[in-house]
């Protein structure tokens, strides 16, 4: 029911009679819709700026892991090298970096690429290495990885400890988007067996 205005007495209408909403009504209506739509950009905004910095942070700790294995399946003599000249002498390591150098030299032809050089990590330094993390519009999107290794002889003489601490970063995220702090890995590497 309405109640309108008639005369010096109101009067009242059925609800039948009214044939449209009124300004107020339209304008509420507005405001809860553009309060909804507002929440809703904004959730979308930041899952999509988490599920980047997930896969920033996948493709690092897999490229970190990737670097760590490489490092414990290295010779000892190598690792000793790098432990008597830490910053000089290089572990001779591999990583998708070493796509990007050699981008220029792909074969569009027969779709072959030569992978075969080294992307060597050195102890006690930062490595600062891009990473390829995807291709689009035949260009890498890469981001930038900073990795520090540390390789500790044990005291029970029996091999190392093999530390890396690595941080990213991608289109100005980095990974202390979650976590403020540099990431760890660490694995032990015995001793090679005497054959």
């Amino acid at each position: 029911m309405s109640a309108y205005p008639s005369g010096n007495s109101l009067r009242i209408l059925p609800s039948k009679m009214r044939q449209a909403f009124s300004l107020i009504e339209v304008l509420m209506a507005l405001a809860i819709l553009s309060m909804v739509a507002m929440a809703v950009v904004g959730n979308v905004i930041l899952a999509t700026k988490m599920a980047h910095a997930n896969v920033m942070n996948t493709t690092a700790t897999a490229t970190a892991q990737s670097f760590l294995e490489q490092i414990k399946s290295m010779q000892d003599s190598e690792i000793t090298a790098a432990l008597n000249a830490p910053g000089s002498v290089p572990l001779k390591t591999i990583s998708l970096s070493a796509l990007l150098k050699n981008a220029e030299t792909h074969n569009a032809q027969d779709d072959t690429m030569d992978i075969s050089i080294y992307d060597p990590l050195y102890l006690g330094i930062i490595n600062e290495k891009k990473i390829m993390i995807d291709q689009r519009d035949n260009k890498p999107v890469t981001m930038t990885m900073k990795l520090r290794v540390n390789i500790t002889p044990m005291t029970n003489g029996y091999g190392y400890l093999i530390e890396l601490f690595y941080s990213s970063e991608f289109g100005g995220l980095t990974s202390a988007f979650l976590s403020n702090k540099e990431h760890r890995l660490f694995i032990v590497k015995s001793f090679d067996q005497a054959a």
